[in-house]
């Protein structure tokens, strides 16, 4: 038997004030990408016998959410109006087990949206965003 939990998981989006308050985004289907990629900078020089590599610079990935689409959901219409406006925006992403709770904070760059319509299945909408800091967790 599987030791996974039940819906814990929870987006919440900052609302870009001073002293940052964070909504928790509804009708959450699906999330991927949390998570950073380190790149490699060939450090080869003709003295070299095999190819050398340090770290360069990492990279956050792009994260992919899709929900249930709601026309008039303020926090879906505010990422639309990010993508529209280039505005970056900060998220907390609290993942729990029933036990322990992690939050990773992030800032992204909301890239593109892309609402689905179906005949005979829901509506839902997908947003891509481009992480674009350091992830804590706490």
């Amino acid at each position: 038997m599987s030791d996974a939990f039940i819906n814990g998981l929870t987006v919440k989006i900052g609302d870009g004030g001073g002293t940052e308050v964070f909504t928790a985004m509804s009708e959450l289907l699906s999330l991927s990408g949390l998570g950073v990629s380190n790149t490699k900078v060939d450090a080869s020089s003709f003295d070299s016998t095999l190819r050398e590599y340090i770290y360069g610079l990492s990279e956050g990935k792009e994260i992919g959410m899709e929900f249930n689409y709601l026309p008039g959901d303020t926090e879906q219409a505010g990422l639309i109006d990010d993508v529209a406006n280039k505005t970056s925006r900060n998220f907390q992403i609290v993942l729990t087990d029933g036990t322990t709770t992690k939050t990773y904070a992030l800032t992204t760059l909301p890239m593109d949206y892309e609402i689905n319509p179906a005949f005979e299945d829901k509506n839902t909408i997908t947003f891509s965003l481009q992480i674009n800091s350091a992830i804590t967790v706490s």
